[in-house]
């Protein structure tokens, strides 16, 4: 099958406003999408990218990054990544669909960045005592920061502790 009508079985397909048009009706600027997720299927939608932002911040154990997309039936995909500096192990993502900004934006305000980490040499905990809980701090106010440069520094509560 090629590509431009559909990514195939191996993807969980967001249902899309495309299904029976031919590539030659797909909107402007829009095309097939396969997101990552770690430990479970790619998502897949047809979308186009609005947005992408990361905060690759030095001394920090890993860098964060979010992409948000507008799908063709008027939607949104949101994904993110956490990747591990050097060889500290595999990135993180997540991606899923929503049906407004609002839900896009709530979405990552609930998400724990420690709680995405792999365990091993990446493992972070913000126990009271452990000799890691200031990284695991620095790290959470790092994702902080980065929604905070997207969608305000208002919107995101623990910025302006």
């Amino acid at each position: 099958m090629p590509p431009s009508h559909g990514p195939g079985t191996v993807c969980e397909v967001a249902a899309c406003g495309t299904a029976g048009r031919t590539p030659r009706h797909v909107p402007p600027g829009f095309g097939w999408t396969v997101l990552q997720r770690h430990g479970r299927r790619p998502l897949a939608v047809m979308a186009r990218t609005l947005l992408h932002a990361d905060n690759r911040c030095a001394g920090m154990p890993c860098w964060s990054a979010i992409t948000i997309h507008e799908t063709d039936t008027a939607g949104f995909a949101a994904s993110l990544c956490h990747t591990p500096w050097l060889s500290a192990g595999p990135a993180w993502r997540d991606a899923w669909v929503c049906d407004s900004v609002e839900a896009v934006r709530a979405s990552y305000f609930r998400h724990d960045p420690l709680w995405a980490l792999p365990t091993g040499p990446m493992t972070l905990t913000d126990e009271p005592g452990a000799a890691d809980a200031a990284m695991a701090r620095r790290f959470r106010l790092a994702w902080a920061g980065l929604l905070a440069a997207v969608f305000g520094v208002n919107a995101v509560p623990s910025v302006r502790e």
